[in-house]
């Protein structure tokens, strides 16, 4: 009986993408690069590749005469297993305060649209996205709730928008749909900050009340605090 090392080739490719898949299931990764709707294709790829492998490995001996890989053998598995290496290697990408600066340059702004909630929900809490669609519609601001004096409590990253007015900042979140490819930033201005100059990316929690000028709607600020980055930095 001889090994069939093609066979042992393919093993080891699907044992490494369920080893993988079950890594980001484990320690929670998977948030950083994938949104609730997509959870499931981690635990499927585990499971499914998983048993292929362990299919394979029973499957190894064979009466034929074995072959040698080849370098097409050898430069397919390298292909397959780079996308593991690339991500286990370089520091996960955090959309940070350039990530949204590029990504409202090159969208226009438009691309937020996707996001919209099918109905607005005066009933529930204003964050992010009600602030961005209510500066874009009067009709959506009435149906959100979203009017002078409503209290608000944000946690985001700081941004600076380059036509802020005043001496104010952005409070950045990003919205994930499926994955971390697709998330499109958020951003929310800030009044005043008493006294407080955070940087680009700081964290921080803001409680204050909305408020509008000529430029929209913005949070005005009654108390604000810096704050880790959360486990899961995305909303969804």
């Amino acid at each position: 009986m001889n090994i069939d090392t093609g066979r042992v080739l393919r093993a080891a490719v699907f044992a490494a993408w369920a080893i993988f898949f079950a890594y980001l299931r484990i320690s929670g990764d998977m948030t950083r690069y994938l949104g609730p709707r997509t959870y499931w294709v981690v635990t499927f790829g585990a499971v499914a590749l998983g048993g292929a492998a362990i299919a394979h490995v029973a499957t190894l001996r064979t009466q034929t005469e074995p072959r040698r890989p080849t370098r097409a053998d050898m430069a397919s598995v390298a292909a397959l297993l780079i996308p593991i290496v690339g991500v286990l290697m370089i520091p996960s990408a955090e959309l940070g305060a350039l990530a949204a600066s590029r990504k409202l340059s090159s969208a226009g702004g438009g691309e937020v649209g996707a996001f919209a909630p099918a109905a607005p929900d005066p009933d529930g809490d204003i964050s992010f996205a009600e602030i961005q669609y209510a500066n874009e519609s009067e009709e959506y601001a009435a149906q959100a709730g979203v009017v002078e004096g409503t209290p608000i409590r944000l946690t985001g990253f700081v941004t600076h928008a380059a036509d802020a007015p005043g001496e104010g900042f952005d409070l950045t979140r990003f919205y994930v749909s499926c994955c971390a490819a697709d998330a499109l930033p958020f951003s929310v201005r800030i009044g005043p900050s008493i006294g407080l100059a955070p940087l680009e990316n700081d964290w921080l929690e803001v409680q204050g009340r909305v408020a509008r000028d000529e430029s929209g709607f913005y949070v005005q600020v009654q108390d604000i605090s810096e704050v880790p980055e959360p486990a899961v930095p995305y909303l969804y």
